[in-house]
């Protein structure tokens, strides 16, 4: 489960929503990549991975990459970029993507 608008608050005063989030197949004929960066710290030391599934959930490749030091935004950015690029090469034309930062999204 996750915090509705990840709404993290210490105020007693302050409720929090709960939702339910599942992994949903993409369309028929698609593949599905989904990526995620982290840093510990903003700037600091960054890591990403992603996961490509089939349309009936198969597993079919994914990736984990050190990048040193970097933002939460490059690190996010980068870790979709190395999805792209692995997709890629694997020769997959649809591909529907899936990235948990409303910034990245915002800008793609």
């Amino acid at each position: 489960m996750v915090l509705e608008d990840n709404l993290v608050s210490n105020d007693p005063n302050v409720q929090c929503k709960e939702r339910l989030i599942c992994w949903e197949s993409p369309p028929e004929g698609w593949v599905l990549l989904n990526t995620d960066g982290g840093s510990r710290g903003n700037p600091g030391i960054a890591n990403a991975g992603g996961i490509l599934r089939g349309d009936r959930g198969e597993w079919l490749q994914g990736f984990t990459e050190n990048f040193g030091i970097c933002t939460a935004v490059k690190v996010e950015l980068k870790a979709v970029l190395c999805g792209l690029r692995m997709v890629r090469k694997l020769g997959f034309q649809k591909i529907w993507l899936e990235a948990d930062s409303m910034i990245i999204v915002g800008m793609l």
